[in-house]
């Protein structure tokens, strides 16, 4: 039976297994554990075979890198892959295969969880460099339309022990399958896409007019009320809303930037009954719930008798 313990990864293993982390070589590792708060008996300090690579990577990233409590409250988020065969991803930060607890927040699994979607996954693969096997968990609150990562959604990198990703030849092979199937649902999704979170605060106020925080705020109001369809996600149909405000593209134009099926006739009317859906949605859930009697005076409203006003609140002769 295995009888000495990885520091690393906390696994028992035979002694052929390890390596004595107990010498003045390895002093700057003595240090890192202490600055961390960690007690140790210098004699009982062991790495195995699978973790030298996270080893050194800790020494290589000990000056920029700060270590959570998290990380050390959670070791089984933080199990290593000890396959040295296969593909090994240096730039990549492993975050885990455990299944205990939620891979973004570190939450205990609850009947609020699910098994992270494929989409998801590759969201924290391609926008924050950190690699998710299949079979992982995460927080139905983190996802948009239960298959994406929310583009609101805060991912703590920098406090995450940056372990390479090392996979296995089958593990490899459904992490290229994946991608080319991401590639292909690129091709037909929408040139313009507000699920993405790739777009930036500046991107929001470019197209929208709004902050990326203020489009979120609004689209609470309505979301539970907007559908998604075949040619357009809800969140994209309140993006088209504010993008026809502040751009004035024709229909024809945003049906394009969307690639909603059909031809060009059938995507200005698309583009346009989505719009009206949007608008009427507004002023039911949201106008309604900020402006009333005595809110604003007939004045008011006449001067404020604007592209936004018409639209929203529906003043269409107040002069």
């Amino acid at each position: 039976m295995p009888d000495i313990k990885c520091n690393l990864c906390n696994c028992w293993r035979n002694s052929s297994e390890l390596k004595s982390l107990c010498s003045s070589t390895y002093s700057w590792y003595h240090e890192y554990l202490l600055s961390n708060g960690r007690t140790f008996n210098v004699n009982e300090l062991f790495s195995c075979k699978g973790c030298t690579k996270a080893l050194y990577t800790i020494k290589k990233d000990l000056s920029i890198v700060s270590i959570s409590h998290s990380s050390e409250s959670f070791p089984e988020l933080m199990e290593v892959n000890d396959d040295n065969d296969g593909l090994t991803l240096d730039n990549i930060t492993f975050i885990g295969s455990g299944h205990k607890r939620c891979v973004v927040c570190s939450l205990l699994v609850s009947s609020k969880m699910v098994l992270m979607p494929k989409a998801a996954r590759l969201d924290l693969l391609l926008f924050y460099g950190l690699y998710a096997p299949r079979g992982i968990r995460s927080c139905t609150s983190h996802l948009l339309n239960g298959d994406r990562l929310r583009p609101d959604e805060h991912i703590d990198i920098e406090n995450r022990l940056p372990i390479p990703t090392s996979l296995s030849s089958t593990e490899a092979s459904e992490l290229f399958n994946d991608l080319f199937s991401l590639i292909d649902e690129l091709r037909s999704s929408s040139h313009l896409d507000f699920d993405s979170i790739s777009l930036t605060d500046e991107d929001y106020q470019a197209w929208t007019g709004w902050t990326k925080e203020q489009f979120n705020l609004m689209f609470q109001y309505i979301s539970s009320h907007l559908r998604s369809s075949s040619n357009r996600t809800s969140r994209n149909a309140f993006a088209i809303f504010w993008i026809k405000l502040k751009t004035n593209l024709s229909f024809r134009q945003i049906g394009s930037l969307f690639n909603m099926i059909g031809d060009s006739e059938l995507r200005r009317k698309r583009a346009s009954d989505t719009l009206d859906s949007v608008r009427e949605l507004l002023i039911l859930h949201f106008v309604s719930a900020h402006l009333g009697i005595g809110y604003i005076t007939i004045d008011e409203a006449k001067i404020h008798n604007a592209a936004y006003t018409k639209v929203c609140i529906g003043f269409h002769n107040l002069h």
